[in-house]
Order: C-alpha cells, then sequence, then structure tokens
C-alpha cells in the first residue's frame, strides 16, 4: 500500500492493516509540495514486474519516489515498511500508552498542588 499522505504512514495505522497488507511505502515528512505528480506509471511498472513484492520491487518504488521529490523537496525521505511484526506492536503501543497517561496525571496532580 502506498501512502501519498504522510498523516496515515504512523505505527497505529500499520498495526490495523496488519491482516490485509504486506507491505507499506509512505514518507514520515511532511509531502509537500502535494503539486508534485507520483510517478503512476512508474510505480505500477515496478508492481507488475512480479508476482509478490521483493525486496528489490520496494527499494524501486522508493527510488520513484524519492526521485519525483529531488528537486522540490531533497530531504524529504519515503521507507518501504513489512508489516509481518505489526501484532508485535499492540502489547508495547498500550504500555507506552499507560505510562504516557500516567505522566500526565502526575504532571496535572503537580500543577493542582502548586495552585
Amino acid at each position: 500500500m502506498l501512502f501519498q499522505d504522510c498523516w496515515v504512514s504512523t505505527l497505529e495505522i500499520a498495526h490495523e492493516l496488519k491482516d490485509n497488507v504486506r507491505h507499506m511505502i509512505a514518507s514520515q515528512g511532511l509531502i509537500r509540495p502535494m503539486r508534485v505528480i507520483w510517478p503512476y506509471g512508474l510505480l505500477f511498472e515496478a508492481i507488475k514486474a512480479g508476482d509478490a513484492p521483493t525486496h528489490e520491487t520496494l527499494e524501486k518504488l522508493v527510488r520513484h519516489l524519492t526521485d519525483a521529490y529531488a528537486k522540490l523537496a531533497p530531504t524529504l525521505s519515503f521507507s518501504a515498511l513489512t508489516l509481518d511484526a505489526a501484532a508485535s506492536l499492540a502489547a508495547p503501543l498500550q504500555e507506552l500508552t499507560r505510562l504516557h497517561s500516567l505522566t500526565r496525571q502526575d504532571k496535572n496532580c503537580w500543577t493542582a498542588a502548586r495552585s
């Protein structure tokens, strides 16, 4: 799955897609300018070249996207992820959320005590 919107290239999305999608290509950076037209012809050719995406196919897709933005956004990077391990993210993300929640509660209690 290719994402043109950087807001959906998150671990949460990867976890949600894990049962239906094997690979995800996206950028964690802000994808601007939006006027860059993706090289869909090259992307589809690379995808059709084999039965299943290989490491080389994924590299080619990332390279095509990086090249498309080279002049207007040279620091923008794209990554290809294999979602095979996405299921193992659930427990660590839940723990991180729990700890973050505790930290926020402690900060609120400390702020209230100072008032």
